[in-house]
């Protein structure tokens, strides 16, 4: 079963994930209420299981921001997989997920993949033949 693990006080904290929707914030309703940071909003962020058993992190307009894996988020989802570090304000949450369902990646995702392959050969050659941008899409459109 997949979880949150956190530290308050110097004691470690679980809370397993069982409802749809996991609220995390200083508020007490908070389904994982942090009563200890200040700098974390009353409803911060929000861990939510999809229909296909995956979860996501979404940020709930905080003051502060939520940070995936070092990264802040906005307006978006991000899939949690086991292991990643969910930040709010100063406090730290580890996401484990033993069954990590993470979805697999979809043709879109496998397509936009072999583009950045694709563009990053292309920077490498440019660099190799000291070619500038205009001239290597000229050479890969075949208009000069």
């Amino acid at each position: 079963m997949a979880s949150i693990i956190y530290f308050e006080d110097g004691e470690q904290l679980e809370f397993p994930l069982v409802s749809r929707d996991t609220t995390i914030g200083r508020a007490k309703q908070c389904t994982i209420p942090i009563l200890s940071d200040g700098g974390i909003s009353r409803y911060h962020c929000t861990v939510q299981q999809q229909e296909d058993g995956a979860f996501v992190l979404l940020d709930e307009e905080s003051r502060n921001g939520t940070f995936h894996n070092g990264t802040r988020i906005f307006n978006e989802e991000r899939v949690l997989a086991d292991g990643d570090k969910i930040k709010v304000s100063d406090t730290v949450l580890l996401f484990v997920d033993p069954e990590n369902k993470v979805p697999e990646p979809g043709p879109g995702t496998v397509m936009l993949q072999d583009v950045s392959r694709e563009l990053d050969d292309l920077g490498r050659e440019m660099e190799e033949k000291k070619k500038g941008f205009k001239t290597m899409m000229g050479e890969i459109t075949g208009k000069k």
